[in-house]
């Protein structure tokens, strides 16, 4: 007798792969693949699992698309403890230091605090957090181009002691018709 769904291979739907054990297993040997303990292997099929949740319970999905999800998702996870362990050692590092000396670490919160609350906002979640653009562009809905924008203007307001200015006079000057120059004249 012919299988069905899930088992079978065939193209099921997001609600019989989250109700398959088989969705379980197939994630875990992702995580095999990219060497991700049992817990970030279980933080993985339930990353995985919210994902195809949010594709809809009645679209189709094949195991490709899951493969996909689960790879992505193992990958995320790889980079997040990589930004992890560097802060942990960059904050051991300087925690190993007899003196800090206090005065640049003021001068540099006095000049974030004189940027504009976007940028503000932008400086806590690329420099303090940690978060790369791509997860910033994501979060706030802007493409990569505009989050390395946003970086470079909060680059000069740091650099230059104060907020970036936007040039005064934006707009272009006003062109006059020929026409009108040619009423003028006669």
């Amino acid at each position: 007798m012919e299988g069905r769904g899930v088992e079978a291979g065939r193209p099921t739907t997001v609600a019989e792969w989250l109700a398959s054990a088989v969705l379980i297993n197939f994630v875990a040997k992702i995580a095999l693949e990219y060497h991700l303990g049992p817990d970030d292997a279980a933080d993985l099929t339930q990353e995985t699992r919210i994902a195809l949740w949010n594709l809809g319970s009645d679209t189709i999905v094949g195991a490709a698309l899951i493969a996909k999800i689960a790879t992505c998702k193992a990958v995320n996870a790889i980079r997040a403890s990589v930004r992890r362990r560097n802060r942990e050692r960059t904050a051991a590092a300087l925690g190993h230091q007899a003196q800090i000396d206090p005065e640049p670490t003021r001068i540099l919160e006095v000049q974030v605090a004189a940027l504009s609350p976007r940028l503000r906002a932008f400086f806590d979640l690329h420099y303090r957090k940690g978060l790369s653009e791509r997860e910033i562009a994501n979060r706030w809905h802007l493409c990569r181009a505009s989050v390395r924008w946003l970086d470079q203007q909060c680059r000069k307001g740091l650099d230059s002691g104060g907020p970036p200015r936007l040039p005064q006079d934006r707009t272009s000057p006003r062109r006059t018709s020929t026409t009108t120059n040619l009423r003028k004249d006669s």
